[in-house]
């Protein structure tokens, strides 16, 4: 993870983290769905780690980040 000067770890933006959210599971999951009985998104809600918005999906407004679109797509193959 990228840090700051004072060594603060520098968030990503929601689209890079859509992103590796499809191809983690295009490399990990996808190849072998005939051995896979499905997957989930860790955490799907809005929790305080480093920021509001480290793992969850959702702002803590309720408001969707990209990471839901991108859910969406693997679990119904459809934007």
């Amino acid at each position: 993870m990228p840090k700051t000067e004072w060594e603060a770890p520098i968030e990503i933006n929601s689209s890079v983290k859509a992103n590796a959210y499809l191809e983690r599971y295009q490399k990990a999951i996808e190849p072998y769905k005939d051995q896979c009985m499905g997957s989930y998104v860790f955490l799907w809600g809005q929790k305080q780690e480093r920021t509001p918005t480290w793992y969850g999906i959702f702002l803590e407004s309720g408001e969707e980040t990209e990471s839901v679109d991108v859910m969406h797509y693997i679990w119904n193959g459809a934007w």
